[in-house]
């Protein structure tokens, strides 16, 4: 069975493998827990899907191409998928998904009519406890965290946490839920999807790029054109939107792994908020400023990583 099939049965014409609720003090989110779901512009996914014999075996890939404002006026990072080989095989699939501040990856418009009114459905929840179950809209099949553990993938050769979803499309007492009947999903800390058991099919992930590193093997030029993906230098791009109220987007560019110091201040130089102070990994981050603790004003944020430092302004009018 083609591994196109396979996903458009389990995801409903689409790829499965493809991550913002009430404010919460960072402080009180593991936000580390976004990196298994990475969604940088430029990320990069190859999965073979094994058959009965090497023609009937299939090689595809998954990648994030940018984003997207969708009808609910919420912005989406758009993944295409497609398949290497056979080349005959020339469809593709277009996903929107989003992560909020509460570490809930939204798919837009699910696969299934019956949740086309809500726009978005909740398709991974990365702070629900183990064995926690959560239904995708209503009238349809749920989604649920089984384990959280520690697997090996040869092909990356690397050894990782991971957080194994199941499609269940009811819930019965014979298993921790009933019958898988949609499929399983493996994504790994810093990799994301890595292994799709859906049917009788199953697809291993055989190499990918992650914010401009590569890990395993890649074979198609697409793989060749996502490496070319990182920043050529480093930038502060102007924040979004601007004028603001209450929140604003804040995005820059690193050419090399560095340590990294994103501040904001008032009109007088005062210190508002630290936002970033760490080590960060080269390609574009995107980081958020919550202004509803600050009266309305002239603010700058400052930039320091390494030897660069660049300053810009921004307006919170409340």
């Amino acid at each position: 069975m083609s591994r196109s099939r396979v996903l458009h049965g389990l995801y409903g014409l689409g790829f499965l493998c493809l991550m913002f609720i009430p404010q919460l003090l960072f402080s009180q989110i593991d936000t580390t827990l976004k990196d298994y779901f990475p969604m940088h512009v430029g990320d990069y996914w190859e999965y073979l899907t094994l058959g009965d014999s090497p023609e009937n075996s299939e090689l595809s890939y998954q990648k994030v191409v940018g984003d997207s404002v969708m009808t609910n006026g919420q912005s989406y990072r758009v993944f295409v998928g497609g398949v290497i080989y056979p080349p005959w095989i020339t469809d593709k699939d277009t996903e929107y998904y989003r992560i909020d501040d509460s570490l809930r990856v939204w798919r837009y418009r699910g696969i299934w009519a019956e949740c086309q009114d809500n726009a978005e459905i909740v398709w991974y929840d990365f702070k629900a406890a183990d064995s926690s179950l959560w239904a995708v809209c209503y009238l349809k099949p749920y989604i649920g965290l089984t384990r959280t553990d520690i697997q090996s993938y040869d092909a990356l050769n690397l050894i990782l946490p991971t957080k194994v979803f199941e499609f269940v499309d009811t819930v019965g007492n014979d298993t921790i839920w009933g019958p898988v009947d949609w499929g399983v999903v493996n994504l790994a800390k810093g990799i994301g999807c890595v292994r799709v058991v859906g049917g009788w099919s199953v697809s291993n992930i055989q190499g990918a790029i992650i914010n401009g590193i590569k890990y395993g093997e890649l074979s198609s030029a697409e793989s060749k054109s996502a490496l070319n993906t990182l920043p050529k230098k480093f930038c502060v791009l102007q924040n979004y939107p601007n004028p603001f109220n209450p929140s604003t987007t804040i995005e820059y560019d690193l050419a090399r792994r560095t340590f990294v110091r994103l501040s904001i201040y008032d009109i007088l130089g005062r210190s508002v908020a630290t936002i970033v102070n760490e080590v960060q990994e080269p390609g574009r981050h995107r980081q958020k400023f919550d202004g509803s603790n600050v009266p309305s004003g002239i603010y700058f944020y400052r930039l320091t990583a390494g030897e660069f430092v660049r300053t810009r302004m921004m307006v919170l009018m409340k």
